[in-house]
């Protein structure tokens, strides 16, 4: 399935998600055409995915001077 690049819904879900997951638009794109609009459906995969690439926060990234 390929993404409408004149799809109004599309290309805002798009750069929603690039704005609020921090994933690039080829993924989101990609994500997008896979899913299609919904945004709890568009919400899930990249947020867990992009909390397994993190890692373990550092103790000192939180304490405060």
């Amino acid at each position: 399935m390929q993404l409408e690049t004149n799809d109004p819904t599309s290309l805002g879900a798009v750069q929603r998600l690039v704005r609020e997951i921090g994933i690039t638009e080829a993924q989101a794109r990609q994500l997008v055409a896979m899913s299609g609009t919904d945004w709890s459906s568009l919400c899930r995969e990249p947020k867990i995915l992009l909390a397994s690439m993190d890692p373990a926060p550092n103790k000192a990234d939180f304490t405060q001077t």
